[in-house]
């Protein structure tokens, strides 16, 4: 029996205050802080076993571990930042790029197209404007268009910086010291519009294990694969797999998966017009 468990309650509850997320079922199914389904929170993982049948349960739980631990060691979404920005004309070109820095690199300055700077891994002081800031891995920045900043980097640690750029020309130039793994066209209107990044982090599963997080726009949203694998649902009962260094635009997406026996990290860029 394969047994499914969506079981981030907490993006659920944060889905539900952003507009254009998927709102809960009206059979609500997932009651946040309640229950999964007919499966109470305090129901223990043993029990749930019992009474379903399931074959496997993640290997984190013990027998005596209640339903409610799914939680952590279930899907990890957390909303990185959201911006403001004015998109160029249709489309909207979305270049993903790279740059890692070995220890004692010196300081650099220099300028690109607007974008989140996602770190990936090490530390990246940032300085915009007169002010700087420090981030370390699973943070991000915003970068406005063509502002000129620059990355102090700490001497004794390896940084590896992930550029999601947005902009009218596929061309346009990035610092040489970025490498440019992929670029993708989204069909957005032109104008003012508000810039989500999340980062969906899912761990590793039985083959018979759906874990995942529920995801939904009116508008394309673009998925990122930064490490490992994920499966992204779509309408029509059909899925693609998406590895890390993959970059996707969908616009029929509504739940990211763990894949077969793998973990998987992506970054999820979601955008809404301002009206």
């Amino acid at each position: 029996m394969k047994t499914t468990a969506y079981v981030l309650l907490l993006f659920v509850a944060l889905a539900l205050s952003v507009p254009g997320f998927a709102q809960a079922p009206d059979d609500n199914l997932i009651v946040p802080g309640q229950r999964i389904e007919e499966w109470t929170l305090g129901v223990t993982t043993d029990g749930y076993v019992q009474m379903t049948g399931a074959q496997n349960v993640p290997g984190a739980l013990a027998p005596s571990d209640a339903l409610a631990q799914l939680i952590i060691v279930g899907p990890e979404t957390k909303l990185l930042g959201q911006q403001e920005a004015i998109l160029p004309a249709a489309p909207t070109n979305i270049k993903v790029s790279e740059l890692v820095v070995e220890p004692g690199a010196s300081v650099r300055t220099h300028s690109h197209a607007m974008g989140w700077e996602y770190t990936v891994e090490g530390l990246n002081l940032l300085t915009i404007a007169g002010r700087t800031s420090d981030h370390v891995s699973g943070e991000a920045a915003w970068i406005p268009d063509g502002a000129e900043h620059t990355h102090d980097w700490h001497s004794t640690l390896r940084t590896r910086l992930c550029l999601i750029t947005l902009g009218a020309d596929v061309a346009s130039a990035l610092p040489s010291e970025y490498r440019t793994f992929a670029v993708a066209a989204v069909g957005l209107s032109s104008g003012a519009h508000t810039v989500w990044l999340y980062r969906i982090s899912i761990g590793r599963y039985p083959p018979n294990w759906d874990v995942g997080t529920f995801i939904s726009s009116d508008q394309p949203m673009v998925i990122i694969g930064i490490s490992g694998s994920v499966r992204v649902g779509l309408s029509g009962h059909r899925e693609q797999t998406l590895r890390g260094g993959e970059v996707r635009v969908f616009s029929d997406a509504w739940q990211v998966t763990n894949a077969p026996d793998q973990a998987g990290r992506v970054l999820l860029l979601r955008f809404a017009p301002k009206r």
